[in-house]
């Protein structure tokens, strides 16, 4: 029998330590997370940033794109801009295509959150 995996658990993200609370299947979000980093040490991203208003609302998309050998990766901001992040919650998802595996992931959230923010890092080190 496989051994259950805690529901709370002390995990570094990006370089982050983190407290998670672990809920459906953030594991596998965790996991996903942790390969591409890994992935990301000794392979390069192209990395590149768009963004656009969303119709009918004052909302606006901020997407980071990051091709690799790999995997190509879509992350996406959806933000109120001039509005600070404690009025309006910021929506965070993410598409993965692993080419290896040929698997897509699609997951919205913490860990959409925390690829946007890594594939940004690739971009500032790309400068």
């Amino acid at each position: 029998m496989a051994k259950k995996r805690p529901d709370i658990a002390d995990i570094v993200l990006n370089g982050v330590p983190v407290r998670a609370a672990i809920i459906g299947d953030g594991w596998e979000q965790i996991d996903l997370f942790k390969e591409i980093e890994e992935y990301a040490q000794t392979h390069e991203f192209q990395i590149r940033t768009e963004s656009e208003p969303v119709p009918g609302k004052p909302l606006r998309n901020d997407y980071v794109i990051g091709k690799s050998g790999r995997y190509d990766i879509v992350a996406l901001k959806v933000h109120c801009p001039g509005v600070p992040a404690m009025m309006i919650s910021h929506h965070y998802k993410m598409l993965v295509n692993d080419k290896e595996t040929k698997r897509e992931h699609r997951h919205a959230g913490t860990i959409a959150h925390y690829m946007f923010d890594m594939l940004n890092q690739f971009k500032e080190k790309q400068k």
